[in-house]
């Protein structure tokens, strides 16, 4: 369809193009920029999709000519040739690249959020976005409209001369799938210098995959896997931090091996593609580890059943509650600690808010952490410190934290089921839960202790930060809110926090309700998009 270009401006500096179209019923908005130092070209597609019986893909045809592509694998690639019958659409991780063959030049497709992708001749690669297939019949009847809503896709391009390894080329997708996030803090002397790395590797060739605190210890886990299928000896690394320990461990953090070490350096040998993993004991930082003490709650309400037992009041007023055998008696969160009364046996658990005080131990603490979900609903409420006001609003304990565009149908459909004639009625609009989860478990109770499978139940983590030597918590008189825990900290910079989101926002999603019937039509051929 017809397309408007408009030209996207920072000051006097043009920096992107944004294309606007509409086609077959969907609506598109293309913003493509130049990023990384006009390093890679990306592209950041708006869709509001309803096409049915359709592919969508992204189709570049190169000036590169070869009658196979690379495909990253994650931990490894493959040479792939052209489309066949069998072969119409083929996986990829972060990129998958057209050399030409010649091995002077090429160019790399970055799709670190689009894992599918076809090659129709020599010089053409294909990135797919979004895929309606046509359906045969009632059988599979939702995949008519699969698809459908809104989307945010981001990929890119990166030329290179000679091949994907010459200019370590996929280092532009990582960058494109975890761009630099930025964080505020408070002002301080800046100890580390205009640069500083959490991780330093002395080759592009090896990549972190994680680095986590392991899973029964309090060691560093840095897990590393060789990009180019080349070996590579005496690898050097570190973590930035003076280091007491270190070992090399499986993918359980099961082991003991030795790893050379030359002060707070490590080095290590990669075979083509091989992954190594190593457990990492650091000298502990007082300064950066906040003080904290767990604070004892006047518990008032059995919140958590064991399984098979009839609820003692409950989460909520339906005597629905938490699975016990999931709650934990401590939890580590936020770098502090909250205890937990044990649940079942109607044992009180939690606290009811009825407007009480809690006395806060002395000290030099300067932020309360509290551990609370409400029912039914979100619940907006006024925690008093010494009397001054602090607003929150707490999360309902149940359904999702989050969900992409959900289509509905009109009707009854059976949780499981895989044909019904059922009419899409329109697609619920995609949303986020803000407050941060601080503990969640798969399912909850029903009133007589059995399971609500997939029924998810939350606890959310919310913080006060007050002025140091406060006394009193006095809690909201809403009877709707359970608090779990409350523990006061002193926080070495109550102003660090992310500048920008962590997670999607989904500004702009939108309920549909206006969309054409549906017919079942003769699946397309495999080359029609």
């Amino acid at each position: 369809g017809p397309a408007e270009i408009t030209v996207v401006e920072n000051g006097t500096a043009s920096v992107a193009l944004r294309v606007d179209r509409e086609a077959q019923g969907s609506t598109f908005s293309q913003t493509i920029r130049l990023a990384a130092g006009g390093q890679r070209v990306e592209f950041s597609d708006v869709i509001d999709w309803r096409t049915p019986n359709c592919n969508l893909k992204a189709s570049f045809p190169l000036t590169a000519s070869n009658p196979n592509a690379t495909y990253s694998w994650e931990c490894g690639t493959i040479e792939r040739g052209n489309n066949d019958e069998k072969k119409y659409e083929v996986p990829a991780h972060q990129w998958f690249d057209l050399t030409d063959s010649s091995g002077e030049f090429g160019a790399m497709i970055l799709c670190p959020f689009k894992y599918g992708s076809d090659k129709p001749d020599d010089n053409t690669v294909r990135l797919t976005l979004l895929r309606t297939p046509g359906v045969h019949g009632p059988d599979y009847s939702d995949q008519a409209s699969q698809d459908w809503g809104r989307h945010e896709i981001s990929y890119g391009i990166t030329g290179h001369t000679g091949d994907w390894r010459s200019e370590a080329s996929y280092w532009q997708a990582y960058g494109l799938e975890q761009p630099l996030i930025a964080f505020q803090t408070g002002k301080h002397a800046g100890n580390n210098g205009r640069t500083h790395a959490l991780v330093y590797i002395d080759t592009r060739g090896v990549r972190v995959l994680a680095c986590k605190q392991a899973e029964d210890s309090n060691e560093v886990i840095l897990r590393m896997v060789e990009l180019d299928g080349q070996s590579k000896a005496g690898v050097r690394f570190n973590v930035n931090h003076p280091v007491l320990s270190a070992r090399e461990v499986d993918g359980q953090e099961y082991g003991n091996a030795p790893v050379a070490r030359d002060g707070n350096y490590l080095a290590a040998d990669f075979g083509p593609y091989q992954i190594r993993t190593f457990a990492i004991t650091l000298q502990p930082d007082a300064a950066v580890l906040p003080e904290y003490a767990p604070l004892t709650l006047p518990y008032n309400r059995s919140v958590a059943t064991v399984n098979g037992e009839a609820a003692v009041g409950g989460f909520d007023s339906g005597g629905r509650s938490l699975a016990a055998e999931m709650l934990p008696e401590m939890l580590e969160d936020a770098g502090v600690v909250f205890n937990f009364a044990p649940g079942g046996n109607g044992q009180l658990n939690a606290v009811t808010c009825q407007g009480q005080n809690i006395d806060l131990p002395k000290g030099n603490f300067n932020r309360i952490y509290i551990v609370a979900a409400s029912s039914p609903g979100d619940q907006t409420a006024e925690f008093l410190v010494d009397g001054a006001a602090h607003s929150l609003k707490i999360q309902d304990w149940g359904g999702y934290v989050g969900q992409w565009d959900n289509r509905n149908w009109k009707g009854h459909v059976p949780d499981i089921a895989f044909s019904w004639f059922n009419e899409l009625e329109g697609v619920e609009a995609g949303y986020i839960r803000r407050d941060p989860v601080a503990w969640f478990a798969s399912h909850r109770h029903r009133p007589h202790g059995q399971d609500y499978y997939y029924e998810y139940s939350y606890l959310y983590r919310y913080a006060i930060d007050i002025p140091a030597g406060s006394r009193t918590l006095t809690l909201p008189d809403n009877e709707l809110i359970q608090v779990l825990a409350v523990t006061v900290a002193n926080v070495a910079d109550p102003q660090f926090r992310p500048a920008q989101p962590l997670y999607d926002t989904l500004e702009g999603h939108m309920d549909f309700t206006d969309f054409p019937a549906l017919e079942y039509i003769p699946l397309p051929s495999k080359d029609e998009d």
